[in-house]
């Protein structure tokens, strides 16, 4: 990172061919400055934090492509 409130921000995506489909898997890597208290802080405050954000948009996301609500995001086509 170049600026922002982590030390070290890194975000992947790991796409694996199932044969119900494709399953993605994140992974996450991050690290906050402050040493051991900003270690502290990520693991009792910023892991569960984020774990609770993505859980949220994947439930979100796996709605839209189930669905026909995907439509409302994309333009009309012509």
């Amino acid at each position: 990172m170049l600026s922002g409130r982590f030390r070290t921000f890194q975000h992947d995506h790991h796409f694996t061919a199932t044969r119900h489909g494709t399953l993605l898997a994140d992974k996450l890597t991050f690290s906050l400055p402050f040493g051991p208290a900003g270690w502290i802080v990520s693991r009792t405050i910023m892991v569960p934090h984020i774990r609770t954000l993505l859980r949220r948009r994947f439930q979100l996301l796996k709605h839209l492509a189930e669905t026909e609500e995907w439509r409302r995001y994309l333009p009309p086509s012509s």
